[in-house]
């Protein structure tokens, strides 16, 4: 089921934050949502309908959108601590980009 947003249903009082997660640090990237995946790994084996954010922290999570199960949390390093001297935007510099899920080839990048 798609949604459109208009007008009227963004000011309604069903439109708004609907969850939270802690997560190890701030995020830039634009989360993603898959629905319908098959998680084999870790605890929470099973088709979980997930949404991916990644972190400044260098951390991938794979969440499930329903009940707020951090399914998995790999961490990909160290992330860089104020790069150049720069804290504009906070104390690590990691993750910053949105990846790009190609389910065609069940990848992601």
């Amino acid at each position: 089921m798609k949604s459109v947003l208009t007008p009227a249903n963004v000011a309604s009082s069903s439109f708004g934050l609907l969850q939270t997660v802690v997560l190890d640090d701030q995020v830039d990237a634009q989360p993603l949502v898959v629905t319908g995946v098959v998680i084999t790994a870790g605890n929470f084996k099973g088709t979980h309908d997930v949404v991916y954010v990644a972190t400044e922290g260098n951390t991938v999570y794979a969440i499930d959108t329903h009940t707020r199960t951090v399914l998995l949390s790999p961490n990909f390093g160290t992330p860089v601590s104020y790069p150049l001297g720069c804290g504009n935007n906070g104390p690590n510099v990691g993750i910053n980009s949105t990846p790009v899920i190609d389910l065609d080839s069940k990848r992601c990048m």
